[in-house]
């Protein structure tokens, strides 16, 4: 019988750089991380979030801004504001403080509104955090316009401050230095009586927890149900 033999031929220079080696792993090329767009619009908003101070005083700022055609002493007739004695205080001022409220929340509600888009971005890209609601019965299902109407017709919001305002205001049982347009803005102490404000808010509702399960069932627990 016939035999048959199989000879290799060698493998030039070229041929063994090119060839991998027995004893090195294969290389696995990896692809670069994808950048996650949602958090990138959400650290936009929260930047872009710090300017809710300043546009809810908006109205203040403008009407104490030195040398602007927005001052208050270029926009109203100085017998508007300038008060005279103690017993006549000038409407002008309580409707200012009025109005500037009523701004500051339209730039609340844009807020509110912008925010809800971004949360619902997250959720249509899977990129938001699951929160556990704190109703038993999961968390409603939330709609703006009617969430927008219930804050604004609280009893405690505009027809409170409208009524406590007026009252307090034209009989004149603020001190003095609330009548005078004068002085412009003290903003450490404007910073001063906002944090006062929120620590004295922060506290109740901490107490409102902790005092006793009466008082919370009875003053706060329709706020979690």
């Amino acid at each position: 019988s016939q035999q048959y033999t199989t000879t290799m031929a060698p493998r030039t220079s070229q041929e063994t750089a090119s060839s991998p080696s027995p004893s090195t792993p294969p290389q696995v090329k990896t692809m670069p991380p994808t950048r996650n767009k949602s958090s990138g619009h959400v650290a936009v908003f929260n930047a872009l979030s710090l300017l809710i101070w300043p546009s809810m005083l908006l109205v203040p700022l403008l009407l104490n801004a030195q040398g602007w055609n927005t001052h208050y002493s270029k926009v109203f007739p100085a017998e508007w504001y300038i008060v005279e004695d103690d017993y006549s205080p000038k409407p002008l001022g309580l409707s200012l403080g009025i109005f500037a409220v009523f701004v500051g929340q339209v730039f609340v509600l844009i807020y509110h509104f912008v925010r809800l888009q971004m949360f619902q971005f997250e959720m249509d890209n899977k990129s938001a955090t699951h929160i556990p609601p704190v109703q038993k019965s999961g968390a409603p299902q939330y709609n703006y316009a009617t969430g927008m109407l219930t804050h604004l017709a609280q009893p405690e919001g505009f027809g409170l401050l409208v009524l406590y305002l007026s009252g307090t205001w034209m009989y004149s049982l603020m001190p003095a230095s609330y009548y005078s347009f004068e002085g412009g803005i003290d903003y450490f102490q404007l910073a001063l009586c906002l944090a006062c404000q929120d620590g004295v808010q922060y506290l109740m509702h901490r107490l409102e927890h902790v005092v006793s399960p009466e008082l919370y069932r009875r003053s706060h627990k329709p706020h979690h149900r």
